[in-house]
């Protein structure tokens, strides 16, 4: 069958507008280019000066083009008018790290360096002290930024309140008068990178890894930076695609310690609290650290020399000198009613004694519930005395519910220390005091067997009838178990010293809880939710 066709009759077809202007687009630029043109307009914050300026400029500078910057103005303008167009487009992202990081190492073009694929804005713009509007700056600070896989460059951009002299960053604020920072509950939260000042950020995924390191394979801190720059390295030297050339700096691990503790400090508090600010404690800043923790410790009975101290000033000298004398006396006075307690049992925990040979031994005290959680703990330098356990477990009631039965190693002298001095001017006659002479004290089922004294295998027996079966079905090695892990810690607790120390315990303890029952640490004010009013602080 023969068909006959005009070819020069003329037909209609009917285009939409977004294919219109898909049409118009291609008239002038490729699909690629138009890709990357609005990436790099998603990308490149409205606030950076002369950002269309430089958006043509890397065009031109990666493909060999000449446009025009009315040309990018028309691209960009047509395809903010078509969002569903801008959906379609693949966008592709490795393209765009590559065409920026060949513009910032452009020597031919002025002001490239601070152009970055990532950039952190101020979690406001509107100041939360006298809410007024304010402008962000367009000259961003450029810093390193440290990811899970690489090392990246990124901007910092910032806005000023002058009124309230305050700064406004991606994660928090300062004060330009007294230097504090306190940090937004929001952008902690939400953020992807996480950033405190100075010249470096950090992924917040980075921050996690390290956390999820540190309660599964007990990484210090020198370790697990050590294996992050020889993954980084690796990967870099392994993917040829690799655009990024400040791969090459490397990961400080002193300050990777202190940015992660001010993240999981912050994590912390929101989840207790349910305030929006957090105040980023001055110790971690490089302010207000005086004394090194060894300075806390009794001097030497033989050399009688004093630790070195980081402050010189004569009367802080004259008056610490005071407190160290009256802690000795303290201690003479310690040790003489430990002695006029009781017979030792042949389990002892010695108080801290003049001349001691554990000049530098530092540990804590800690309290366990019978499902594994921590529910208290306290430093205790050099020995672990009766004295400093009650102590401990005075403070933890003051400061949460603990049930009326208790399994310890050595709950015969718990128990004797107690009758002995329960009343008197060393164990005043108090709700606490009162509540922990009628608690049921036992030894747990661990250490029994090493008690010889006949009290210790009588009514200090976990399952002795007098106990009336409360220690039944009780995990007394609970303890044991968690120490044993907590052992697994000793490089990490060892790079710390006051007031670090007690930070990295709450943090380390905190993180284990969260684990043990199965809730994320980014739970903000679950805390405040489940803690009765009288318990918070």
């Amino acid at each position: 069958m023969d068909t006959n066709i005009n070819q020069n009759k003329p037909y209609t077809v009917q285009v939409t507008d977004e294919q219109n202007v898909l049409i118009i687009l291609l008239e002038k630029l490729t699909i690629a280019q138009i890709n990357i043109i609005v990436k790099l307009n998603e990308v490149i914050p409205d606030a950076l000066k002369r950002k269309r300026v430089h958006i043509t400029q890397m065009l031109n500078l990666y493909y060999q083009t000449s446009f025009d910057q009315s040309d990018i103005d028309l691209i960009i303008t047509l395809m903010q008018g078509q969002p569903q167009l801008k959906e379609k487009l693949v966008i592709d992202s490795c393209a765009i790290d590559e065409i920026v990081n060949k513009y910032r190492t452009c020597t031919t073009i002025d002001n490239t360096s601070h152009i970055n694929v990532i950039n952190l804005k101020p979690f406001t713009t509107a100041c939360i002290k006298c809410k007024q509007s304010m402008k962000i700056e367009n000259e961003p600070k450029n810093v390193t930024l440290f990811t899970v896989e690489s090392v990246k460059s990124c901007s910092i951009f910032k806005c000023t309140c002058d009124t309230c002299k305050i700064d406004y960053y991606s994660n928090h604020y300062e004060n330009k008068y007294t230097k504090k920072k306190y940090v937004s509950s929001t952008a902690i939260k939400n953020n992807e990178q996480i950033y405190f000042g100075g010249e470096t950020a950090f992924d917040y995924n980075l921050f996690i890894t390290y956390s999820s390191n540190l309660i599964y394979c007990h990484s210090p801190f020198n370790g697990f930076v050590q294996s992050y720059g020889c993954t980084t390295q690796t990967i870099r030297q392994r993917n040829t695609q690799q655009c990024d050339q400040n791969n090459l700096k490397k990961l400080d691990a002193k300050l990777f310690q202190n940015s992660w503790l001010i993240f999981e400090l912050s994590r912390f508090f929101f989840f207790m609290n349910s305030s929006d600010y957090f105040e980023i404690p001055a110790s971690y800043e490089g302010l207000n650290n005086k004394y090194y923790c060894e300075y806390h410790q009794p001097k030497s009975s033989s050399t009688q020399q004093r630790p070195t101290e980081l402050n010189t000033n004569t009367n802080d000298n004259n008056h610490n000198q005071s407190l160290y004398e009256e802690a000795i006396k303290n201690n003479s006075i310690d040790n003489k009613i430990t002695e006029n307690t009781y017979l030792e049992c042949n389990v002892t925990r010695d108080e801290h004694r003049e001349g001691s040979k554990k000049l530098t031994s530092s540990g804590f005290l800690a309290t366990f519930f019978n499902c594994g959680v921590i529910v208290g703990f306290d430093e205790t330098p050099r020995a672990e005395g009766i004295r400093r356990v009650l102590r401990h477990l005075i403070r933890s009631r003051n400061n949460g519910y603990l049930p009326p039965a208790m399994l310890y190693d050595t709950a015969c002298t718990l128990k004797l220390f107690i009758n002995k001095w329960f009343g008197t001017q060393y164990l005043t006659e108090t709700d606490n005091s009162r509540f922990f002479k009628n608690m049921n004290l036992a030894i747990d089922r661990f250490h029994l067997p090493g008690h010889t004294r006949e009290m210790c295998r009588k009514e200090m027996d976990p399952d002795n009838a007098c106990h009336n079966g409360v220690f039944q079905n009780i995990d007394s090695q609970i303890c044991e178990r968690t120490f044993s892990y907590l052992t697994n810690f000793k490089h990490a607790f060892r790079q710390f010293g006051y007031p670090k120390s007690v930070t990295f315990y709450l943090l380390l303890f905190h993180l284990k809880n969260c684990q043990t029952i199965g809730i994320s640490p980014d739970n903000q004010g679950l805390g405040h939710k489940i803690i009765p009013p009288k318990y918070r602080r």
